[in-house]
């Protein structure tokens, strides 16, 4: 994950991001919340912690020092997975994929590989499954229409 510091928050949050809005403008209550019960408090931004296409900003109140997270997407959200996903299942890799979402973040070499990993491994055991069922389906056809070899 990367973290960029506030030092120039015009530099710092800039560019385009994949963003559940839904999720987002909930998280943005937060921030709204907090004002009816720290009144007196300001909230400075503080940094953005990237992780792949997703990110969290965070926010600091000066007078209570609390601080105030917003996420792009749920914890649950597997968004990194799934663009690695799509990438792969339409036959590109990192490099082709940022190229297609240069206007976005991708996930860092590092990390898109993981996904790539994890993606391999769920493909691959759904391969398995969808083999087995054809295989026991033709099984089971074979023995209705008594088209098997009991020798084997």
């Amino acid at each position: 994950m990367e973290v960029v510091p506030a030092e120039n928050v015009q530099s710092v949050v800039s560019g385009n991001r994949i963003v559940d809005i839904d999720f987002f403008i909930k998280q943005t209550k937060k921030l709204h919340l907090h004002d009816s019960t720290c009144i007196m408090g300001r909230k400075q931004f503080q940094k953005e912690l990237k992780n792949g296409v997703t990110s969290v900003l965070y926010y600091h109140c000066d007078n209570c020092e609390k601080t105030i997270t917003l996420s792009f997407h749920p914890k649950e959200a597997k968004i990194n997975f799934d663009f690695v996903w799509g990438s792969t299942a339409i036959g590109i890799g990192k490099g082709q994929a940022e190229e297609l979402f240069s206007v976005c973040l991708s996930p860092s070499p590092r990390f898109y590989r993981k996904l790539e990993n994890d993606v391999e491994r769920v493909w691959e055991m759904q391969h398995q499954s969808e083999t087995k069922k054809v295989a026991d389906e033709e099984r089971k056809l074979a023995i209705e229409v008594g088209d098997i070899d009991i020798s084997l």
